[in-house]
């Protein structure tokens, strides 16, 4: 299994803003010694912090772990800087995609003109743009897919579907699949709903959009210790997944997150 999407944290870092001690369940430092799943192969490491200080600190961690097979970064977009700046982190590790903020607290995501030049990069990079977005942020995923079709995207927890939107977002879903640079993470369900009825409509979903081919799951770790533990996690992913084969199972956890990624094999020892 790949985890295609955890968190690492030292709170005193000082730029996790959102990050507070109300949060009781998340609110201390989680470092790679931290997780330990021996079903694992490896893990994507994923910003929390809109700094390149943070995504530096992460890239050494990855130096650190062979089992960290990449690390999603940060970089401004709209900086002039950014060419110089994805190539800064790209020194400084294994990077591989680059995933902004703007749509943390915002009703907009990445399709202004000024993001044209940030946007360039990433595609020229050929790095993975994940969009930590919310439902109503999809038709903005969709454009900006259909502007560069060569900019592999990587929607972050499924846009994180509510049940009150459930029907504007299932088709916002079907529209961006429809783009073939899209794929869908399949992680941070519970964050969103306990409930299994709920969680397997929500896979059924991203399955009937994505298929196998473009799904690729992971934790969300640790923020997902806020609604569940890893194993109990594992194994819900598991029940939801019953009736695919041993070979869409396979793609789902494993192969897709190797595929994007480019990663190579290695295992967390």
């Amino acid at each position: 299994m790949i985890d295609s999407h955890v968190h690492f944290w030292r709170l005193d870092r000082g730029d996790y803003h959102w990050l507070t001690p109300a949060r009781t369940k998340v609110y201390r430092d989680f470092l790679p010694g931290d997780l330990l799943n021996s079903d694992l192969n490896g893990v994507i490491a994923v910003q929390a912090a809109p700094t390149m200080q943070e995504s530096k600190w992460l890239l050494r961690q990855a130096s650190q772990h062979s089992w960290i097979k990449g690390v999603t970064g940060w970089v401004d977009l709209r900086a002039p800087t950014v060419a110089n700046d994805v190539i800064d982190l790209r020194a400084s590790g294994n990077l591989v995609g680059l995933r902004p903020m703007e749509a943390v607290g915002n009703d907009t995501w990445l399709d202004a003109s000024d993001y044209q030049l940030g946007l360039e990069v990433v595609a020229s990079e050929e790095l993975v743009l994940e969009a930590l977005v919310l439902p109503h942020h999809l038709p903005a995923v969709t454009r900006v897919a259909q502007s560069y079709p060569g900019l592999p995207i990587l929607i972050n927890h499924a846009a994180k579907p509510r049940l009150d939107l459930f029907v504007t977002w299932k088709a916002a879903m079907h529209d961006a699949a429809a783009c073939p640079n899209v794929s869908c993470k399949f992680s941070g369900l519970t964050a969103q709903s306990m409930d299994f009825a709920f969680n397997q409509s929500v896979f059924d979903t991203i399955w009937s959009a994505f298929s196998s081919e473009r799904i690729l799951w992971g934790s969300d770790y640790p923020v997902l210790l806020e609604t569940a533990d890893y194993d109990a996690w594992v194994e819900l992913a598991f029940r939801l997944t019953a009736e695919c084969s041993d070979t869409e199972k396979q793609a789902v956890f494993e192969t897709n997150a190797m595929r994007v990624y480019h990663l190579q094999q290695g295992e967390i020892t």
